[in-house]
């Protein structure tokens, strides 16, 4: 239905490459036309190269939540299959491991997050 890159095709990118233009008070109380600094998404063919920072942390704030919710899902189904006859240790021991171990990939998506932009490095 949607492609993976909706928000640079069409309107949403000509809307967005607009939204950059801002006005501002002239000389003798005019107004004139301020363009902000020029953003690749702006250009075609170069939107994965330097994304909008708002963008960014909105993909990696749904991403860690998905990520929180699919792994406490996928490790409470396998300690249910698998340690159910298991003693008090193992379940211990299984369950510190696994809620250690979603930091990893956490801690991957939030650097990503954070990176500034390729323009700004």
């Amino acid at each position: 239905m949607f492609s993976a890159e909706w928000w640079t095709n069409g309107a949403a990118l000509s809307r967005l490459c607009r939204a950059r233009h801002a006005v501002a008070p002239g000389a003798g109380g005019r107004r004139r036309l301020v363009r902000g600094p020029e953003r690749s998404y702006c250009e075609p063919g170069r939107e994965t190269e330097n994304m909008p920072v708002r963008l960014k942390k909105l993909i990696g704030t749904v991403l860690l939540i998905l990520l929180v919710i699919v792994y406490a899902l996928v490790a409470t189904a396998v300690a249910v299959a698998q340690l159910a006859e298991s003693g008090p240790l193992t379940h211990f021991v299984f369950f510190l491991v696994t809620g250690l171990l979603w930091i990893l990939p956490a801690m991957a998506i939030i650097k990503w997050m954070v990176l500034p932009p390729k323009a700004e490095r």
